[in-house]
Order: structure tokens, then sequence, then C-alpha cells
């Protein structure tokens, strides 16, 4: 029987939605689906605000990227904190 992901409040990753005020809660309920995403930012060590979560989102995304672990969600999940964060979704790239 395999165990459903709930989409929406997760124990996983709930903590962000009190920390973050730019990146919208619809971005961080898909977290969950990019395993690589939350362990990072439980692995931080940073005071987890909207600019510190881009940040680490960003390195992990372009790790994965150099790795050749891209994917749909991945991607999608980088572009949309992008644009909430610094207001261009393809600002991540040029960092």
């Amino acid at each position: 029987m395999s165990e459903k992901i709930k989409f929406g409040y997760n124990a996983d990753f709930g903590f962000l939605y009190k920390k973050l005020s730019i990146i919208s809660p619809s971005v961080i309920s898909m977290m969950v689906y990019v395993p690589e995403y939350i362990e990072a930012l439980k692995a931080s060590s940073e005071t987890l605000n909207d600019q510190t979560v881009y940040k680490i989102i960003k390195t992990t995304y372009k790790k994965m990227l150099a790795d050749g672990k891209d994917s749909r969600k991945a991607r999608y999940i980088m572009t949309r904190i992008s644009r909430e964060v610094m207001g261009n979704s393809t600002a991540w790239q040029n960092d």
C-alpha cells in the first residue's frame, strides 16, 4: 500500500509557511515533490527567510542540473521562487 503525499500543510516543510512572506504557499506546498529542496532547507544553518530560501533552492537546483537530476517540478519551483523573490523567473540563471 503506497502512502499518498498530501498537498498542503506537511510536517516536513510546514515551518516555511510561518517564515516566508514573499514566496507563495502554493510554491511551498509543491516543494514536497522535490526532496532535495526540503533536505537542503532542513540542513541549512542560516536563518530562513525569502532571500535565504531563494539562495538555497538556487544552489540546490544548479547542483541537480550538474548531476543530471533535473525535473519539471524542480524547474517550475525554481522559476516561481525566482519570479516571486527577484521579480524575474530567469534571474537564478544569472547569479
